[in-house]
């Protein structure tokens, strides 16, 4: 696959959407990065083989899957410039000062700069200190992402080229 894409599955540069939802359940690693030779035609890309390695045990429980899945769709989709300034609304601000305290993570950054380790660990502070209201707020987040995803017009970038030329 695309290197590039590859890299948001890793998580690698930095905090991917795909790479938080992905973590709980499997590892990805880049084992092998291909040569541009190595294709005919040549892609215009760099190209790597990606490797998922299926986690055992999860570090997320079942029956709290759709629950991470949601808070970080939630995080990452909120037009707010912090974590701390979407976390604003589901928490108290004794409880946003508890979990920085207790977590080491510093808040006042955008969803991006998290590692996959702290989105889990954010995670597992929210499940333990989060009411049933911000619970509800949450909730539903990745299949209304989902849903909108769905209603947009994806062009391929060769047939955009094609049109542009034609």
């Amino acid at each position: 696959m695309q290197r590039e894409a590859a890299d948001k599955f890793c998580g690698a540069r930095r905090g991917y959407l795909y790479a938080a939802l992905l973590a709980p359940w499997f590892e990805a690693s880049i084992i092998h990065h291909f040569q541009r030779s190595d294709f005919t035609p040549s892609p215009r890309v760099d190209v790597v083989m990606l490797r998922l390695n299926k986690r055992g045990p999860p570090l997320i429980v079942s029956h709290e899957r759709q629950l991470y899945r949601d808070f970080v769709v939630h995080a990452f989709v909120t037009r707010q410039p912090t974590l701390s300034h979407t976390l604003k609304a589901m928490l108290s601000h004794q409880q946003l000062r508890q979990m920085t305290r207790t977590l080491g993570i510093d808040l006042c950054v955008p969803p991006s700069t998290l590692t996959t380790q702290q989105w889990i660990q954010l995670f597992h502070h929210f499940s333990q200190i989060g009411s049933p209201q911000a619970r509800r707020l949450i909730s539903g987040s990745e299949r209304r992402l989902r849903q909108q995803q769905a209603k947009l017009h994806k062009v391929h970038r060769t047939r955009a080229a094609q049109a542009r030329s034609g």
